[in-house]
């Protein structure tokens, strides 16, 4: 969608939907005041009569709304935070590989990774726990094997 507003950070996310919220209140106050046939500076934050009272809270509202969506628009497209990219950062290389063959397969037993990475079935337990613990997959017992996939937490870093 938009590529800058993906690299913007909080602050500038902050900064960049109060401006939104402004910009949508000079508007709305410019179209109040294309309505009423008065001058823009007697319809911004004036209450003196009942229809200024109107046209300033419609105005208050409309702004907010339009804060709001933007705010979400805009917050949606954040990028995954520092945590999860310490948290891949720190990981051993067979750690990394072994998630790359959960997140490849979707779900997939402790047995399949085994034979697909080639390792022993302690390795792959121990890579697996390594992994559980940081909360990157999680492990369901199925039979006498375990059914390995990504938890919700790394779905939501990533």
């Amino acid at each position: 969608m938009v590529k800058w507003l993906e690299e913007l950070d909080n602050v500038s996310r902050f900064y960049l939907t109060a401006i939104v919220v402004v910009t949508a209140y000079i508007l709305a106050s410019l179209v109040f005041a294309f309505v009423t046939g008065r001058a823009v500076a007697l319809v911004m934050m004036n209450f003196s009569d009942n229809l200024l009272f109107l046209a300033n809270v419609l105005a208050v509202l409309f702004s907010l709304g339009v804060g709001f969506v933007f705010s979400v628009f805009c917050w949606r497209m954040k990028k995954p935070g520092k945590a999860f990219e310490f948290i891949v950062g720190v990981l051993t290389d067979d750690e990394k590989r072994l998630l790359a063959e959960v997140k490849a397969a979707k779900a997939i037993t402790q047995d399949s990774l085994v034979f697909r990475l080639g390792w022993s079935r302690a390795k792959a337990s121990t890579v697996l726990s390594n992994l559980d613990r940081k909360r990157l997959v999680v492990r369901e017992r199925s039979g006498k094997t375990y059914k390995v996939y990504l938890s919700d937490y790394y779905e939501k870093m990533a």
